[in-house]
């Protein structure tokens, strides 16, 4: 007899695409190296899901996130790794705008979606 044993994941959604930085459209680069010359980390965020926790936070396309979770963040693997067991937690994260050059302090709670026993 086989025994196979089910297991549900919430994996961590925050509703964004983030990119990094040399992959973002050649004219948002161009605004945010304007803006922040000495830029060496972070994520761009391409799109934003409305409703979600990114849009919750404030966070708009074209936000540059530099650090998540006190961490800094220098890609989307990174940031993937510092919310893997946040679900439900809230989070601090530091936010670049280009289109006003802000730099901003924000915080969000990282969503969770139930992936059930067999999507993993």
């Amino acid at each position: 007899m086989i025994r196979i044993w089910h297991r549900e994941y919430d994996r961590p959604w925050l509703g964004m695409q983030v990119i990094r930085p040399f992959a973002a459209e050649v004219g948002e680069l161009e605004k945010i190296v304007q803006k922040f010359p000495n830029i060496s980390i972070g994520i761009v965020v391409e799109e934003v899901t409305p409703e979600s926790p990114a849009a919750f936070a404030g966070i708009c396309p074209n936000d540059v996130i530099v650090q998540f979770g006190s961490k800094d963040v220098q890609s989307c693997l990174e940031l993937f790794e510092v919310i893997w067991d946040k679900v439900g937690k809230r989070v601090d994260l530091v936010v670049l705008r280009a289109s006003n050059g802000a730099r901003l302090d924000l915080s969000m709670v990282v969503g969770g979606i139930n992936t059930g026993p067999f999507y993993r």
